[in-house]
């Protein structure tokens, strides 16, 4: 349950798209990030019957703009189940802005990104859990990433050695704190990219880059293309079959 717990904070915290897990007889035994106003899609769009019905491993369902996704536990983790994600949009949409926002680009990945952290956690048997440092230290990016952070922010807010702390983080997560953060803020760059009233500009400074010229660089590399590449990417196939 524990690993279960894990697989479904990263999921949230690394998406922010709300995820409940199902074990085989469709017992709610899970959720993260979910609200009264979130959990009455279920009911609205009648989801659990819809995936009920459908067989397949990976399932789709949308309803204009409003998605879902459920994906059938991998059998060589020896658990049987699912995870449902959502509801989330995909283009703006004035009715239904107070759900979490992916573009169509980004959806091809939410499977691949589940996948690895079921596989991290319940395959890997030597794999530890993140330390409650390297947790809170995380939680810190998440509300403070539009800010300019530094390493000794962090160390100050935990209480650790400076040299300490980035030895625990580099060994727990297989990350500098700095690339990941700069991870993290490319990956929630994309949300502001998608919405053409932000200026690139405007973009780098919601992530907290001054400098926009680094901003565009360092997504490049992290994408292989630039923000403006990925911008128009979002508006070309709306009804892309992902």
């Amino acid at each position: 349950m524990k690993k279960l717990d894990c697989i479904l904070n990263d999921f949230y915290y690394l998406v922010g798209i709300p995820i409940k897990y199902f074990d085989k007889d469709w017992n709610n035994i899970l959720s993260k990030g979910y609200d009264k106003n979130l959990d009455s899609y279920f009911d609205k769009f009648s989801i659990l019957k819809e995936c009920k019905e459908n067989k397949d491993s990976y399932t789709k369902i949308s309803y204009d703009n409003i998605h879902f996704l459920k994906f059938n536990i991998f059998e060589k983790v020896n658990l049987q189940g699912y995870f449902i994600i959502g509801p989330f949009i995909s283009t703006s949409c004035k009715y239904e802005n107070n759900l979490p926002f992916k573009p169509y680009t980004c959806i091809k990945y939410i499977k691949n990104l589940l996948n690895s952290l079921i596989i991290d956690n319940l395959e890997n048997k030597n794999k530890n859990n993140y330390s409650s440092y390297i947790i809170h230290a995380i939680e810190y990016i998440h509300k403070n990433y539009h800010k300019d952070i530094a390493i000794d922010d962090v160390c100050k807010f935990l209480g650790l050695n400076k040299s300490y702390f980035c030895s625990l983080f580099k060994k727990e997560t297989n990350l500098t704190f700095c690339n990941f953060l700069n991870m993290f803020r490319v990956e929630m760059s994309k949300k502001f990219l998608a919405n053409k009233n932000y200026s690139i500009m405007d973009v780098s400074l919601s992530v907290g880059y001054n400098n926009h010229n680094y901003y565009s660089t360092l997504f490049k590399k992290l994408n292989n293309v630039t923000p403006l590449e990925f911008r128009k990417s979002c508006f070309l196939d709306r009804n892309a079959i992902i």
